[in-house]
């Protein structure tokens, strides 16, 4: 069952992006690792896990095993995954490409993983630069 923070992050992305996108939210108890939310953009699909990171840093994300697999996996039957992390203490959303998914949940790392892209939280106006770059992705 998704947090209610990440119930928040869902109901934000949906509010401020949803004339560009055809969303579905996903509930999978019975398919562990299968992302939150599926989009369809100008017939393009993708899927993205939601994420609220508390910490002060963002050295490492929360992703279980399986959806470290399931992501894996996706991308290697060329599918496309998004990690949307929202990072309230510094008011930003982070989009990671799902082929970092390991790199993502590395807790020895020295460094952070940079995001693909990165904005201020909360203007609808960057949402939808983020669902720009989503769209220049496929190119």
């Amino acid at each position: 069952m998704v947090s209610k923070p990440e119930s928040k992050l869902w109901h934000q992305l949906k509010a401020a992006t949803k004339k560009q996108v055809y969303w579905t939210r996903i509930e999978s108890w019975a398919l562990p690792g299968v992302p939150d939310v599926h989009g369809i953009l100008e017939g393009f699909p993708f899927w993205i896990e939601l994420k609220v990171h508390r910490l002060k840093s963002l050295n490492s994300i929360a992703l279980s095993p399986h959806q470290i697999n399931w992501q894996t996996q996706y991308i290697r039957n060329k599918g496309i995954v998004w990690n949307l992390v929202a990072h309230p203490s510094s008011s930003t959303l982070n989009l990671f490409w799902g082929g970092k998914a390991f790199e993502m949940t590395d807790k020895n790392r020295k460094t952070k993983t940079e995001p693909d892209w990165s904005c201020p939280n909360g203007s609808k106006a960057e949402w939808e630069k983020m669902i720009s770059f989503i769209q220049e992705f496929r190119s």
